[in-house]
């Protein structure tokens, strides 16, 4: 899980803040273009996923949250 915050932390997402982690305006806006989009919660998963995967994560279906690489 450490790892995965780091991940989202090194793209802007979200910030530390002592033992808080909080999002920042940029994850704020990347969540927010999920929830306004019509969907159950498999298509919107597949809209976050793809997302990341364009964000540099490997393979989102077998992810390994450790790397952000796909597991082999």
């Amino acid at each position: 899980m450490a790892a995965s915050l780091s991940w989202a932390e090194s793209k802007g997402l979200i910030e530390r803040l002592g033992k808080k982690v909080l999002l920042t305006a940029d994850g704020r806006a990347f969540a927010a273009q999920f929830s306004e989009k019509p969907g159950g919660m498999m298509k919107t998963w597949d809209r976050i996923a793809t997302e990341f995967e364009s964000m540099g994560a490997d393979n989102t279906i077998s992810l390994d949250c450790r790397t952000m690489k796909a597991k082999q």
